[in-house]
């Protein structure tokens, strides 16, 4: 199922506008990564953008 991954995708595009992030992104200060916790199946997946 993609639509909690792709809900979590559109937050952190929407992080990026931001000035700060955008800046702490660019020069390696700061990493956006996404997260998805399954609670059926117990398992926590995560991915950068």
């Amino acid at each position: 199922e993609l639509f909690p991954q792709e809900a979590v995708n559109v937050s952190l595009q929407n992080l990026l506008t931001y000035p700060f992030v955008k800046e702490g992104v660019s020069n390696g200060t700061l990493k956006l990564v996404g997260g998805h916790y399954d609670f059926v199946s117990g398992k926590f997946e995560t991915w950068e953008q």
